[in-house]
């Protein structure tokens, strides 16, 4: 399948498998072996080092700002306990 022309993407096979293993048998097996990353073959090999790494830092990035998003509700719910304290000290 080309990327670059639209209309190969859609053609009157939607059925017609492209890419991944072939079932054999109809029967599907697991093995143990999953597979959680997909790189099309028609990129060269340094598109995919690229993208893969590209996608790596991606999700290091989305666990850092997690990260850093729940330290952030922890600063704001201690800082509204120090500000009810605070209320109750000026009366």
């Amino acid at each position: 399948m080309d990327r670059s022309n639209i209309s190969t993407m859609y053609s009157n096979n939607i059925f017609e498998q492209i890419g991944g293993k072939s079932k054999s048998d109809g029967k599907t097996k697991s093995d143990g072996n999953t597979i959680d990353s997909y790189t099309p073959s028609d990129k060269s090999l340094s598109e995919q080092g690229s993208l893969s790494k590209l996608i790596k830092a991606n999700r290091e990035l989305k666990r850092d700002l997690d990260e850093k998003k729940d330290e952030l509700k922890k600063v704001k719910k201690e800082l509204e306990k120090a500000n009810v304290e605070l209320k109750k000290y000026r009366k």
